[in-house]
């Protein structure tokens, strides 16, 4: 059999190129994809404030690890084994579950190397954090803002908080989390629903971060997010009406009976960052009011009502607790407690006019606050 031999020298004839070979498309046409990753952007902060330390990208690096864990155990908890956790979580109750994620929480922040004192929802003390891994920073944290079952369909959030010490030289003492909301750096939330979504408060400026699957990263997705002036959505809770403070009713009668009532909508999950999320984005209030039973309110002033405030303010809104700027207030236990009502600027305004007893006639005259279409 002859065996067919080719010259590897020989040139094969090539059609020339026409103008028509490739469409020629503008540059400016050109769809410009920006995938811009939560750790890019803290780096970039740290370089700004000349943080050679890198203390304050190790201590977000830890947060944005404890979602993407939270987002695997709550998507995967009726699938298999959870090997975040070393434990089978289908088989666990709401506490036990809430347990073993603060755990893993705890471990994550002390492991930053960038904090010193811990205070969560569900630890009676502050947590000290050993003299090798501390830093300069402060973190309060609702791990989880509701009780959730590993079987349940239902969505949670996380919420955070972050102070810096004000003086770096003496020892840390437990006292030092006791601070006004106005002093925090920074502070923001994590939801875990259909996607899982980050957002962090820096300086005047709400940043939101979607987590995407294939990549594993907290990927851009809003630079400068802001609240709309105005908007009609509202969440409360009616179930506790009857025993909310009575300045309230009236607000509720001029909100239901106000022109444009049927544009409004609500919507109430019984999870703080989910609820007030939702007023953020469309434009509206939340309501968090204090009953009979809770008196003080049940939102923890530190670790929920200033994570949730921070962020509301920094995004062109407010935030009130009873007639007190929530920021404002210096708590004097770590574990107080407050009712919070965020929002829409105007919309607060009302309410703070309602809830001061101002522009209303208790004999029936005309409320002057009104909720006009806008």
């Amino acid at each position: 059999m002859t065996e067919c031999k080719r010259d590897p020298i020989r040139k094969y004839p090539q059609k020339p190129r026409t103008k028509d070979a490739l469409p020629s498309i503008p540059i400016e046409n050109i769809p410009q994809t920006k995938l811009i990753p939560l750790t890019r952007i803290i780096h970039d902060y740290d370089r700004i404030n000349a943080d050679a330390s890198y203390q304050f990208s190790q201590l977000i690096s830890a947060l944005q690890t404890l979602g993407k864990s939270i987002s695997a155990v709550l998507r995967k908890s009726g699938i298999s084994q959870c090997h975040i956790l070393g434990a089978d979580i289908y088989q666990k109750s709401a506490s036990e579950l809430t347990s073993l994620l603060v755990d893993l929480a705890i471990k994550l922040i002390e492991t930053s190397n960038s904090t010193c004192l811990i205070l969560t929802k569900n630890v009676k003390d502050v947590i000290k954090v050993p003299k090798e891994h501390s830093g300069r920073y402060i973190v309060a944290i609702s791990v989880l803002d509701k009780k959730i079952t590993p079987h349940a369909t239902t969505c949670a959030g996380t919420l955070f908080c972050i102070f810096k010490r004000a003086d770096e030289i003496i020892d840390v003492i437990p006292d030092e989390v006791l601070q006004p909301g106005k002093n925090a750096i920074a502070a923001g939330y994590i939801i875990y629903g259909n996607m899982t979504l980050l957002v962090l408060a820096l300086k005047k400026k709400v940043k939101t971060f979607t987590l995407d699957p294939v990549l594993g990263e907290f990927i851009l997705r809003n630079d400068e997010w802001r609240i709309p002036e105005y908007g009609y959505f509202y969440s409360v809770n009616h179930g506790t009406s009857e025993t909310w403070d009575a300045k309230l009713e009236p607000y509720f009668n001029e909100l239901l009976n106000s022109k444009g009532y049927e544009k409004w909508e609500s919507r109430y999950t019984g999870s703080p960052a989910i609820d007030c999320h939702y007023a953020l984005q469309m434009g509206g209030i939340y309501l968090h009011p204090a009953n009979k039973k809770y008196p003080t309110g049940r939102l923890g002033l530190l670790y929920e009502a200033v994570p949730l405030a921070f962020v509301a303010t920094s995004c062109g809104g407010a935030a009130i607790s009873g007639t007190n700027l929530t920021l404002e207030i210096v708590p004097e236990y770590i574990h107080d407690f407050t009712p919070l009502f965020l929002g829409s600027s105007k919309h607060i305004s009302i309410l703070k006019s309602f809830l001061e007893g101002e522009n209303i006639n208790i004999e029936g005259q005309e409320i002057e606050a009104n909720f006009e279409d806008k």
